[in-house]
């Protein structure tokens, strides 16, 4: 349960973060916070299941 809520949760702010980065390259605006806002979801995912799977 865990790891499909935590997958779930990912995925939405994955998608979130990829269509403010598109709707800032299309209004033709700074992209790098939308940017740095995806690696760090993606990140904070892979050290979440690296934890949980190392305790």
């Amino acid at each position: 349960m865990f790891f499909s809520l935590l997958y779930l949760i990912a995925l939405i702010a994955i998608i979130i973060f990829t269509v403010l980065s598109i709707v800032a390259i299309i209004r033709d605006q700074p992209v790098t916070r939308w940017l740095m806002g995806l690696t760090a979801v993606a990140f904070i995912y892979v050290f979440l299941v690296a934890m949980s799977v190392w305790i």
